[in-house]
């Protein structure tokens, strides 16, 4: 069983968005993309949870 690891949905959203022509959120996805390929043989990534009054 892999340690599982918290992700900010912030993180989910870079993964899994289209490129952004924006130069900073395009970074952010890049440096995302590259944690993820690093990350997810070795943990089970599991986001946050909506907080109700969201």
């Amino acid at each position: 069983m892999k340690p599982k690891l918290y992700l900010e949905t912030s993180v989910v959203s870079y993964q899994v968005s289209q490129a952004s022509r924006d130069v900073i959120i395009a970074g952010h996805q890049q440096s995302t993309h590259l944690l993820w390929e690093k990350l997810e043989d070795n943990f089970e990534p599991f986001p946050e949870r909506a907080n109700k009054e969201e």
